[in-house]
């Protein structure tokens, strides 16, 4: 990066605000190829799905139809895909913000809707499952809280709760599924939603363990 500043410094005679604009242009088409990168591999390795827009014209007047299944309207007219969405992005607006409306549009596949298992072993040794479980416990507000006491290093003293930090979270998910096991996992937040529970894995201050369910 700073031989291309360097290089653009020179090209335009130190005019700081074009180096700032290229500059910034740069990272942020840098960012979209990665980001549509993932995208797209995410779907054809079927990790993620996205809707279907299928055109409809009934008498002169168009219509749009989204699906995320195989069906789609008996007579359309066009039919654009997520893949053709990432790569019209890629083609059209590749240094552009990609906004929050076009990433929503793609979600990661639900494991119960595609996987059907005889044995539990195979269940275990799908990497996919195991993503699937840990991000699940990540995004999960309130699954996950740290007792923090009020006092400074009084550990019998008024205490409150806090959402953990990102890194306590995968911190904590590591110890469980090395110690129990990703099933384990799985049945905490099944219970957690089930009942409605105002959290299932409490931490230390420090970041340890220190009960999951009141156990």
């Amino acid at each position: 990066m700073i031989k291309l500043i360097c290089i653009l410094s020179k090209l335009l005679k130190g005019n700081q605000d074009c180096i700032e604009i290229i500059y910034n242009k740069k990272k942020l088409i840098e960012k979209n190829e990665i980001l549509l990168f993932h995208l797209l591999n995410g779907l054809k390795n079927m990790m993620l799905y996205s809707y279907s827009i299928f055109t409809i014209n009934i008498n002169n007047t168009y219509y749009y139809h989204l699906t995320d299944g195989p069906t789609s309207p008996v007579k359309y007219i066009e039919e654009v895909t997520g893949e053709d969405r990432i790569q019209s992005y890629q083609l059209h607006h590749i240094d552009e913000k990609i906004h929050d409306g076009f990433i929503k549009s793609f979600q990661l596949i639900k494991i119960k809707d595609i996987w059907n298992y005889s044995y539990e072993s195979e269940l275990e040794n799908d990497k996919r499952y195991h993503m699937n479980i840990i991000i699940s416990s990540i995004g999960k507000k309130g699954l996950i809280k740290v007792r923090e006491f009020s006092d400074y290093g009084v550990t019998d003293g008024p205490y409150y709760f806090r959402e953990a930090k990102l890194k306590e979270k995968i911190n904590a998910i590591k110890y469980i599924i090395k110690k129990h096991g990703i099933f384990y996992l799985d049945l905490v937040q099944m219970e957690y939603d089930i009942n409605g529970l105002y959290t299932a894995i409490i931490l230390r201050s420090d970041g340890s363990v220190e009960s999951i369910l009141g156990g």
